[in-house]
């Protein structure tokens, strides 16, 4: 045998071997080049093989889209294209794509029964010119690169996730349900000037079709954006364990850049998140909303507010956060919008400054800021003002309490969440600020590197 089939042969066969100890969450245990080969020589009433091959440039062996699953299967005949994949592949698949970059993948009416899996080879690395999906439902990204043109979850689609991959275009969201976002990289996108909504990471709207419902983001890091981190005036938005650094709009071209923005978002809820060096933190504006809850939260150093909210949004819940350093927590007044009808409730917070607008219904209390605010201080029973709440270490990101602070069973269990920002359970009297002291209690993630 001549060396070049040699090699591809033995890499075909250890890529096989790698897929039995890549154990990533949503796939099985994954089959030997053994067994592949054996799914192969199985007549048509064996079960449809679950681990699948996409290989445009034929690395492990030639491509064919025309070739049946059956033969997908062996990682020295696989697919071509991921297009085939997606819509060749069986239930619950999970397809490894072989090493290389990969043209725009467009997707439209592929109705599925149950999840495929679009997943980089082991060990190997695999970009991809974006996405472009319509009226498609199930289909899973993993460990891929998106580069190139922005990402477009278009209209209808339903059960779309994006998970462990990196990002340096935006990825837009129109009519659509059950999305998930978890442990990407979402960094460097483009900036001026190229259009503005090409520099938001995750841009997740309705339209005249529908709404956009029920989307997951979930521990992932935002860095070095232009513009937000994340838009939507979507219904059920959790945002939850992320990262956002450096969201930062260059000299104010695209007048300024949000950790979180919303236009008349509904059930938004925001926790454990961690939040760093940005122009602003979150701001609900131009519409009404209702649902939302911001628990254990730490932002440090937004440069004008960690928080800016108002009457448009009918209820509130803002409890058991740290906003250190920068602007103002800031909870103002619109004359143009209605009294919201329910109180806010803001409770166990710490903050550099904390301003409220005594025309809104609200209920304070607990609530520990340092400096006098510029209109309205913090007020309600325990609340204090002036007094530093002594942190464990924030030249390093330990916004945690140290022992003798002022913050440690400060706080109330009213609303309170049961477990810290870092998952520590709040025990008897609950400390004020996104941690519970504990000697030696976990951190969480607070910048790259730091736990």
């Amino acid at each position: 045998m001549s060396p070049a089939p040699r090699t591809a042969l033995l890499a075909a066969a250890a890529i096989a071997a790698a897929v039995t100890t890549a154990g990533c969450s949503g796939e099985e245990p994954a089959a030997t080049a053994k067994s592949a080969r054996a799914t192969t020589a199985r007549t048509a009433t064996a079960p449809a093989p679950r681990r699948l091959w996409v290989d445009q440039d034929s690395v492990g062996g030639p491509c064919r889209d025309a070739r049946p699953a059956a033969e997908a299967a062996n990682p020295r005949t696989p697919w071509c294209t991921m297009s085939r994949a997606v819509g060749a592949a069986p239930r619950n698949a999970v397809v490894y794509v072989r090493r290389g970059t990969y043209p725009r993948l467009g997707l439209d009416g592929e109705h599925r029964g149950g999840w495929v899996t679009l997943a980089a080879a082991p060990r190997e690395a695999v970009t991809i010119h974006g996405i472009e999906l319509n009226r498609t439902d199930w289909v899973r990204f993993r460990r891929l690169r998106f580069t190139g043109a922005t990402n477009t979850i278009g209209f209808d689609n339903h059960h779309i996730e994006i998970l462990d991959s990196d990002l340096t275009v935006a990825t837009h969201v129109r009519p659509s349900s059950h999305l998930r976002f978890q442990g990407n990289r979402f960094h460097d996108l483009p900036g001026p000037p190229a259009d503005s909504i090409d520099g938001v990471a995750l841009w997740i709207v309705n339209g005249n079709d529908g709404q956009t419902t029920d989307v997951v983001i979930r521990g992932n890091r935002f860095s070095r954006l232009k513009n937000d981190a994340v838009f939507t005036d979507g219904t059920r938005i959790t945002i939850d364990r992320n990262l956002f650094e450096h969201i930062q709009s260059p000299d104010n071209t695209w007048a300024h850049a949000d950790v979180i923005q919303t236009q008349g978002a509904y059930d938004v809820h925001v926790t454990n998140n961690f939040a760093t060096d940005n122009d602003s933190g979150i701001l609900n504006s131009a519409a009404a909303s209702h649902g939302w809850i911001i628990k254990n939260n730490l932002f440090i150093r937004s440069e004008s507010q960690p928080i800016q909210l108002d009457n448009k949004l009918a209820d509130l819940e803002l409890v058991n956060n740290t906003f250190w350093g920068g602007g103002p927590v800031l909870l103002r007044w619109d004359p143009a919008a209605p009294r919201n009808r329910h109180a806010f409730v803001i409770a166990n917070n710490i903050a550099t400054r904390m301003d409220i607008d005594p025309r809104l219904r609200e209920s304070q209390s607990h609530n520990y800021v340092l400096l006098d605010p510029f209109h309205h201080p913090a007020q309600g029973p325990g609340s204090r003002l002036g007094v530093a709440p002594h942190f464990a270490a924030p030249a390093r990101g330990d916004y945690r309490l140290r022992s003798g602070s002022p913050g440690i069973d400060a706080g109330t269990s009213r609303n309170a969440p049961r477990r810290d920002r870092a998952g520590n359970a709040r025990l008897g009297a609950v400390d004020v600020g996104a941690y519970e002291y504990r000697p030696h209690a976990r951190l969480g993630v607070v910048s790259s590197g730091v736990r």
